[in-house]
């Protein structure tokens, strides 16, 4: 059974489990390999309960708990396990409806047993089941009442470690700052945290590099979601070596709250099980990871770089929120010589902002290396004269297919369409009409539909 959750939500408060020190530091308390028992002891409960409620799974982890030395552990541990369990509803049957249906027959309270009988029977006969069913349908949208139908495939050891990785995030969402250093792995942390939208700023002092990201505690707005993101950050961050954590957190403390300090290192690792990140698969003329570069008194990280015959270019991604200010840096980033591509990364419902080189989700490394060496020959060539008098025919064969797949990638963004066509050279309408589009006129705006 693939395992599910994981990251989707984190304890409640109450399930965090830190120790404080007299001089304002917090520090998260892991299970090691040591004392697996806990989770061996959760597992064990589940498997013996299949089949069984929720409700009769939790009576079951009480008594378990009476003989804990920490039963907040084992809370955890049986909250995690409920996550990403199969729990399924003890009937088919619509809850909310089963009850309109009985209460609508009961004009009255039914009293006796024989006359609650009679009343479940015509409702299990008015929707063709049992009445066994529909007793079971009744608050069958209560959590209590839903059924273990199965567990996960997950031994103690990998359990205990998506305790550990529950118990950073619970405290680094209580985060006002966090601030990241690393010698080596600045441009993965800095792509990594822009490709998320999280608020941060770099600093570079002695060949320390340094990330101070906004937490979600000093987020006025959509504080939830920006959470989650801040921790795929620290999950990213935590597969690899060489670099350490400081964090503000703000936590309950007799009857307010108290700004703590929490530090963690890559040697969590060892807690986590989140070692030995593999780099994503890229092609052969794409470096994953850019040295950086100064553009006046600012060293900037590329995301990217991409080798061509004639250049080597330096690749930032961006999303559409942040282009305009983006785009700015671009330019003047260029009029200090350096080769530089913003590209902007768009989801399945945004629009592509106007003059940006968009790709939707991903970066097609294929059709922006074709579209980069068309430019960058135009600019560094001398094009022969009947190059230039054809510059405006249609394209055909394996180019077409590049041209109609990145098409298909921007629809139905008509603009979007349309800048890139024109950032190609290619003529607008009859290339769209050759990839299966036409034009049609809203005004003085374009629109682009299929044939």
């Amino acid at each position: 059974m693939e395992l599910r959750g994981g990251g989707e939500k984190v304890f409640p408060v109450q399930l965090m489990t830190v120790r404080r020190s007299k001089n304002g530091i917090v520090r998260s308390v892991f299970l090691s390999e040591e004392n697996t028992d806990y989770s061996i002891s959760v597992i064990d409960v589940f498997s013996r309960c299949i089949g069984k409620s929720r409700l009769e799974i939790e009576k079951e982890l009480k008594i378990v708990e009476l003989k804990s030395q920490n039963p907040k552990i084992l809370r955890g541990l049986a909250t995690l396990m409920f996550r990403l369990s199969n729990m399924e509803r003890p009937s088919l049957l619509d809850p909310s409806g089963v009850r309109n249906s009985i209460f609508t027959k009961a004009k009255a309270p039914a009293v006796t047993e024989e006359e609650r009988e009679r009343i479940l029977g015509e409702v299990a006969e008015e929707m063709h089941t049992s009445v066994q069913d529909v007793r079971m349908a009744m608050y069958a949208d209560n959590e209590d009442n839903e059924i273990l139908r199965e567990l996960p495939s997950i031994q103690p050891e990998k359990l205990s470690n998506l305790y550990n990785i529950e118990q950073i995030e619970t405290v680094i969402l209580k985060s006002l700052w966090m601030e990241i250093h690393t010698s080596s792995n600045m441009g993965r942390f800095i792509r990594k945290a822009r490709s998320l939208g999280l608020l941060y700023s770099e600093s570079d002092q002695d060949g320390i590099h340094s990330i101070r990201v906004s937490g979600p505690v000093s987020i006025l707005e959509q504080s939830e979601r920006y959470g989650s993101r801040l921790s795929l950050l620290v999950r990213y961050m935590i597969k690899f070596s060489d670099w350490e954590l400081d964090a503000s957190v703000k936590l309950k403390s007799g009857d307010g709250k108290e700004e703590f300090r929490y530090h963690l290192d890559h040697s969590v690792s060892e807690y986590t099980g989140l070692q030995d990140q593999n780099e994503e698969k890229l092609p052969a003329f794409v470096v994953s990871n850019p040295p950086p570069f100064q553009s006046g008194k600012r060293t900037i990280y590329p995301d990217y770089a991409i080798s061509l015959d004639s250049a080597k270019i330096n690749i930032i991604l961006t999303t559409p929120r942040y282009f305009s200010e983006d785009h700015g840096e671009i330019s003047s980033i260029r009029k200090n010589g350096t080769e530089v591509e913003l590209l902007c990364i768009i989801g399945r419902t945004e629009k592509c902002p106007k003059g940006a080189l968009c790709f939707k989700d991903s970066v097609d490394w294929y059709s922006l290396r074709d579209q980069l060496e068309r430019r960058y020959r135009k600019e560094t060539e001398k094009i022969p004269e009947e190059i230039e008098q054809n510059k405006d025919k249609i394209p055909s064969g394996m180019e077409m297919e590049k041209v109609t797949k990145h098409l298909k990638d921007l629809y139905p963004d008509s603009e979007a369409m349309t800048d890139y066509l024109e950032f190609m050279g290619l003529p607008v309408a009859q290339t769209l009409e050759k990839a299966g589009y036409k034009i049609r006129w809203k005004g003085l705006r374009i629109l682009v539909v299929e044939n």
